[in-house]
């Protein structure tokens, strides 16, 4: 479990600031383009895959790395990400929302495919940059992506849970990140 102090926490209340940036999603190349609005079905897509994501690489990171603060941070991440799905499952079920594939809904799906595949074969302390880097990529994609879809009706109380957990995360991996890399150059 990862210590949350003062000054983690004022970080973390600027994170959850929403932003005014515009309209822009990450694509397969890492580029930005602006997209159209995002619909509650798209939005449900593209949770499912991010949340599905989390606690894949989650998992991944609790069996391979030697680090207990990673660990903690996986560990962290997939109870959340747990959490989440538990109340998209619940969602569906009563609002009878359908899941819908978009250009966007692809992208993330593919990135999410490389990023675990490249996790998989990485091992040792690298095995630690890599899967840092990747949840601070992931959270902060996700974040940008619920900012544009804030005022969606059916998702909007979700995503507000799911992008205070993006923020969370992406906060302690940027955080980790800073720390191992501090005490490798050491």
């Amino acid at each position: 479990m990862i210590r949350r102090t003062p000054a983690r926490l004022l970080l973390a209340t600027a994170l959850l600031t929403p932003t005014f940036a515009s309209a822009a999603t990450l694509s397969a190349d890492s580029t930005t383009q602006p997209t159209a609005s995002i619909h509650d079905p798209e939005l449900l897509q593209i949770l499912n895959l991010a949340l599905s994501f989390d606690a894949d690489s989650a998992t991944e990171a609790i069996a391979t790395s030697h680090n207990i603060r990673v660990k903690g941070m996986a560990d962290d991440i997939l109870r959340d990400s747990t959490q989440l799905r538990l109340e998209v499952s619940a969602l569906v079920a009563s609002s009878g929302l359908v899941a819908a594939e978009s250009t966007a809904s692809q992208a993330q799906g593919r990135r999410s495919s490389q990023d675990l595949q490249t996790l998989r074969a990485t091992y040792g302390s690298a095995f630690n940059h890599v899967y840092l880097q990747q949840q601070i990529d992931a959270q902060y994609a996700l974040i940008t992506l619920l900012d544009q879809a804030a005022d969606l009706s059916v998702l909007r109380e979700l995503s507000a849970k799911a992008r205070t957990a993006a923020a969370r995360h992406l906060l302690f991996a940027r955080q980790l990140r800073g720390d191992l890399e501090g005490l490798e150059a050491q």
